[in-house]
């Protein structure tokens, strides 16, 4: 058995996700082998990330991919039934040198690594389950029945203004689209001058149960450090002033931004 350790920042997971694809400068990017195991190391947040499954040899596969400073890549799927995520500080013995943690693990040292994330698997499985409930429950209580000048097909007015400003600004941008990221379901995604998807979440409603909801899916965003647009119903009346400053932040292009 072989495990793979790719690294990534704050900057560079979300691609990773997108274009299921991990990458490194190192050789033994090209060592891999299709059906290893691979795991993803985060510096940012000292986090490591899995299970995938290599669904190629290590290779070239994406030249443009992080403008190619990675070019040592293997293409990926998802093996577990759900993004686990582990501290290094839970495993200090087999990640003891920082330098050094991109590489290949196999043997003893491999299943090590495995069996933590077994142990970590029914915490995150049981919140997985948890959040698919409560955004189920979300669903079924507010239909999509507000129809947005594009053809979407929306769950509330405060959402129907957005996307139809999204389209008049000639905005690019998908109404809850399925992501990478098991458990998360976004309002919208924007796609920055770079392709870096940018979220957006309209948090327009009260209540226990949508409090649930918010509180589960702002979880996932700051569990995977992704960019993020929170539009309040407050915000709605000045539409105009707050999606062009957050779309500048996050160097999305629009109508009218030089």
């Amino acid at each position: 058995m072989k495990v793979a350790i790719f690294l990534c920042k704050n900057e560079t997971i979300t691609d990773c996700f997108r274009l299921n694809l991990f990458g490194t400068n190192e050789p033994y990017g090209l060592w891999v082998k299709c059906g290893d195991l691979c795991l993803l190391y985060n510096y940012s947040d000292n986090s490591l990330y899995g299970v995938w499954i290599a669904t190629s040899d290590g290779g070239r596969h994406d030249a443009t991919a992080w403008n190619g400073r990675y070019p040592n890549q293997v293409k990926i799927e998802q093996a577990s039934k759900s993004v686990i995520r582990v501290l290094r500080t839970q495993i200090p013995t087999l990640m003891r040198d920082q330098a050094t943690i991109g590489k290949i693990y196999d043997g003893g040292d491999a299943q090590d690594l495995l069996q933590h994330f077994a142990s970590v698997f029914d915490r995150q499985v049981t919140n997985q389950v948890v959040g698919r409930q409560i955004e189920d429950d979300y669903r079924n209580q507010y239909p999509a029945k507000f129809f947005c000048d594009d053809g979407h097909r929306v769950r509330s007015p405060g959402e129907k203004i957005i996307d139809d400003w999204l389209r008049r600004h000639d905005v690019r941008h998908d109404y809850e689209s399925i992501t990478a990221i098991p458990g998360l379901l976004p309002d919208f995604v924007v796609f920055s001058r770079q392709r870096i998807p940018v979220f957006i979440e309209f948090w327009g409603m009260n209540g226990a149960e949508y409090e649930a909801r918010r509180l589960h899916k702002s979880r996932i965003y700051a569990q995977f450090m992704l960019p993020l647009i929170e539009i309040f119903p407050e915000h709605i009346q000045i539409i105009d002033v707050v999606l062009m400053n957050a779309l500048n932040r996050h160097d999305v292009a629009y109508k009218g931004y030089a």
